[in-house]
């Protein structure tokens, strides 16, 4: 069984789409495997402090929900810059 946490879906529109409004955490279980949705603040603005705040307010909530709600995790992926 496989674990994944990401955010709660709001692309494209920057808005949390209906069937996760009013969830900061969320979980879906699919196929053994688990996806555990974070809450974040939307948004679609090229504002950089509305961008950054976005960003962050990911950043808190996994945090919260990976160290002290999930399963300890085998394997951490990060993302690779080319």
């Amino acid at each position: 069984m496989s674990n994944y946490l990401t955010a709660l879906p709001n692309y494209p529109l920057g808005r949390i789409h209906p069937e996760y409004r009013g969830h900061i955490f969320k979980s879906v279980y699919s196929e053994e495997i688990w996806v555990y949705h974070s809450w974040m603040y939307p948004t679609r603005t090229q504002n950089l402090l509305l961008r950054l705040l976005s960003y962050f307010s990911f950043v808190l909530s996994s945090a919260i929900l990976g160290t002290f709600l999930l399963p300890k995790a085998d394997i951490i992926l990060k993302p690779v810059e080319k």
